[in-house]
C-alpha cells in the first residue's frame, strides 16, 4: 500500500478557530518534527516513534467504533479493509492524512485533511443547521448513519451515533436508540436517559461532565451531548483520551487499570490534587449505580495551546450492566453492585434516583430493577 507523503504537517486549530502548523510526521523515518507548543504532552523539538505504531495522538483520532466501521465504504478510493479493527497502523494513517478533517481534539493531521477541513470551514464558513433547527434532523440523520452514508467524526464507541456541526460552531454528537417499541429499543431509551441524568447529577456536585439532553421523535430516544472540543464560533480544544496515552507513555493497556493510570497521570502532574479527587468520586460514582465499562477510552484530558493537560469534562456514565448484548436484555444476569465507601458518591446514587424516579419517559418495570441492584448506595 502506498505510504502517504514523506512529511505530512500537523495543523492545530485553536479555540478562537485560528488553524496554524505546529510541526509535521515523518512517516518513513519515524520522526515527530514539532515546531511550536500545542502538540499534546510533548515539547517542541524532533521525537522519535520507537514502535511500530502510530504516534498516540494518531492513534487517538483515527475513526474508530461505530463510524470507524463506515469509513472505508465512505472513502472507497482508499482501499481500506473494511472493517476499522483491521486496519494497519499504515492504513489509519491514510486514513487521518488524507480523509479525515474534524477529529476529536484540535489536531489536523497531513495535506489531505486540512484541504477538506478549508474546503468545509475556511472563510468565515460554518456548516449545519441553527441549533433550534438541529433536532428536527435527528431522524434523516439517524437513518442515514445506519445507511452508512453521512459525514463522520473520529469519536469511538460501538453504539450507533452521529457527530452534527452546527451554524454557530459548536457540535453535538447524537447516540440514538432502536425503535422504543421492541424490547432492546426500550432499554436503550432508558439507558440514554439515565446517562442524562448521571452527567446532571456529577454537575450538580460541581464536577464537570457533559452537557446533554433526551429527545424523542417518532420511535427513536436520541441523546445529544454537547462535543466539549467544539467551541461556539468553530474553534477547538485538544483532547486525547487516556486509552492510547497510558499505551504510549506507561505501557498500560488493560481497561481495568484505570485507577493505576490515574496515579501515574497525578504523579506526573498531569492531573491536580483536585482533579484526581474529581475522578475518583466520578468513577466510584459510575461503579455504583452499575456501569461496567468504565475503560482507559472513557476518560480524557484536555490539552491547551501549550500542550498543557486537564481533566476533561465526564462523559459515558451509564449503567452499562443493563445494556443488551447479543440482541437480548441480560436483566437475569445483572449483579448487585458494591457499597461505595465514599458518602459522598452515596450521596450522588440518590440525587440520580430521584431524578430518574421523577422522570415519566423511563419505563417503571426498569427503574425498579435497576434501584433494587444499586440499593447498597442507597
Amino acid at each position: 500500500m502506498k505510504l502517504p507523503s514523506n512529511e505530512e504537517p500537523i495543523y492545530r486549530v485553536d479555540p478562537r478557530r485560528i488553524i496554524e502548523p505546529i510541526g509535521s510526521y515523518l512517516p518513513r523515518e519515524r520522526r515527530l518534527v514539532l515546531d511550536r507548543e500545542g502538540y499534546p504532552l510533548l515539547a517542541p523539538g524532533e521525537h522519535a516513534i520507537d514502535d511500530e505504531d502510530l504516534p498516540w495522538v494518531l492513534q487517538d483520532t483515527a475513526p474508530t467504533g461505530f463510524i470507524g466501521q463506515r469509513f472505508a465504504q465512505w472513502f472507497s478510493a482508499l482501499r481500506l479493509p473494511q472493517r476499522s479493527r483491521d486496519w494497519s497502523a499504515l492504513d489509519a494513517l491514510r486514513a487521518v492524512c488524507e480523509a479525515v478533517h474534524d477529529l476529536s481534539g484540535n489536531l489536523v493531521i497531513g495535506r489531505g485533511s486540512y484541504a477538506r477541513y478549508q474546503h468545509i470551514f475556511g472563510g468565515g464558513r460554518q456548516p449545519g443547521p441553527a441549533r433550534s433547527e438541529a433536532v428536527a434532523l435527528f431522524l434523516r440523520l439517524a437513518n442515514d448513519a445506519l445507511d452508512e452514508s453521512i459525514g463522520l467524526s473520529s469519536l469511538g464507541g460501538e453504539r450507533p451515533k452521529f457527530s452534527l456541526r452546527l451554524a454557530d460552531g459548536a457540535a453535538l454528537l447524537v447516540k440514538f436508540s432502536p425503535p422504543t417499541s421492541t424490547l432492546l429499543g426500550a432499554r436503550w431509551r432508558d439507558l440514554l436517559h439515565l446517562e442524562m441524568h448521571a452527567a446532571q447529577t456529577l454537575r450538580s456536585a460541581g464536577i464537570a461532565a457533559v452537557e446533554s439532553g433526551v429527545e424523542t421523535l417518532e420511535d427513536r430516544a436520541f441523546l445529544r451531548v454537547e462535543r466539549f472540543d467544539c467551541c461556539v464560533g468553530g474553534g477547538r480544544v485538544g483532547c486525547v483520551t487516556w486509552a492510547s496515552l497510558s499505551a504510549a507513555r506507561y505501557g498500560i493497556i488493560n481497561a481495568a487499570k484505570t485507577h493505576d493510570v490515574a496515579a501515574l497521570l497525578h504523579a506526573d502532574g498531569f492531573l491536580t490534587d483536585d482533579e484526581l479527587r474529581r475522578f475518583n468520586i466520578a468513577h466510584a460514582f459510575s461503579a455504583a449505580i452499575g456501569n461496567d465499562d468504565t475503560h482507559l477510552g472513557n476518560y480524557a484530558l484536555l490539552i491547551d495551546e501549550r500542550g498543557r493537560s486537564a481533566l476533561a469534562p465526564v462523559y459515558d456514565v451509564v449503567p452499562m450492566q443493563w445494556a443488551p448484548r447479543n440482541d437480548e436484555l441480560p436483566d437475569a444476569r445483572v449483579r448487585p453492585a458494591a457499597r461505595s465507601d465514599l458518602a459522598e458518591v452515596r450521596s450522588l446514587v440518590q440525587r440520580l434516583v430521584a431524578a430518574v424516579e421523577a422522570d415519566r419517559a423511563v419505563s417503571r418495570p426498569f427503574v425498579d430493577a435497576w434501584r433494587a441492584m444499586i440499593a447498597a448506595n442507597l
